[in-house]
Parts: structure tokens; sequence; C-alpha cells
């Protein structure tokens, strides 16, 4: 990857790896950031210090939640939880870690407040499955596409911790 000539001073460039697919990431010290191409501002929410507010081209601000571990960050935003393994873009790329299709799993240490579904459930993309609470807030955990529950590995009242298992879809 070749260096912009436009780079601002202090800029970080990295890779992210979200589902398989791999985007360019250039962060400034500034907040500006620009993923494959699109210019984003982000700006720290003083109230709230796991909330980033994500301001677009067009002038549309959203609240993203972030919790991060490592090289590990967990974006959630409307309702959909991004898991993102990220690197310095001048590094060699790591090996890709194999994600089990249909897993579903906490974006952070969370509590179950309520499991939604049943096994053998079909659902929906964008359906609830299960909310779960963490810092004070209530996470919906959604679908990311249409099928059918195949296991549920949690119930009312149970911790979990990110990575690990908490719905499976056929």
């Amino acid at each position: 990857m070749s260096q912009s000539s436009n780079m601002k001073s202090g800029a970080k460039k990295l890779r992210a790896t979200i589902d398989g697919e791999t985007i360019d990431v250039e962060l400034q010290a500034d907040g500006v950031a620009t993923i494959d191409g699109e210019t984003l501002t982000l700006a720290p929410d003083p109230r709230m210090p796991d909330r980033v507010r994500v301001t677009l081209a067009d002038g549309a601000a959203v609240p993203v939640h972030v919790a991060a571990d490592g090289d590990t960050i967990w974006t959630f935003v409307d309702g959909v939880v991004l898991t993102a393994q990220v690197e310095r873009a001048d590094r060699p790329r790591a090996r890709a870690r194999g994600v089990e299709d249909g897993t579903l799993s906490a974006p952070m240490p969370a509590t179950v407040v309520k499991v939604l579904v049943q096994p053998a459930q079909a659902v929906h993309r964008g359906q609830s499955l299960l909310l779960l609470e963490a810092m004070k807030m209530e996470l919906p955990v959604k679908a990311p596409r249409d099928g059918q529950v195949k296991a549920i590995h949690c119930q009312q009242g149970d911790l979990v911790q990110p990575g690990v298992s908490l719905i499976e879809l056929e």
C-alpha cells in the first residue's frame, strides 16, 4: 500500500477485517477517519466513555458504542454488532481466524436480560434474538440474516463474554 501524498502528519493507516472482508482505515489525530475512501468524523461522547459520535460526509450523526480488547474491536450500532480484527496496514496480513458461520456472541462482557427466540424458530434478518445489558445499556442481538435457530447457549441471568457462542443459526 503506498503512502498518500496528502496524508496528514501523525495519521495511522490500519486494516480491519469484518466478516472476512478487509477494509482500509486511515485515522488522523484530529478525529477524521477515512474508511475505504469514505470520510467520517469521530468524536468521543464525554457522557458515555464507550460511545463515539460518528458524523458521516452528508452531516448525519450516528452514536456508536465501542469496546476493545487488544486488536479486537466490537462496535454496536442500531442493533447490529460488528467485530473487527485490526492491524497496522504496514505489517504483513495476519492469517484469518475461522469464525463459525451463524454463531452470534456478545459484543462485550454482558448479562443476558431476555432470550426472545426458541430452538427451531424461523428468524428474519434484523429480528432481535436476545437482549443483553452491559454498562447500563440494553443491547439487542439481532439476526444478521434470515435463518432458523439451531441452538441457544445461554439463558436469562447468565454473564456472557465476547466470542462465546450465545445463539447458532442454520
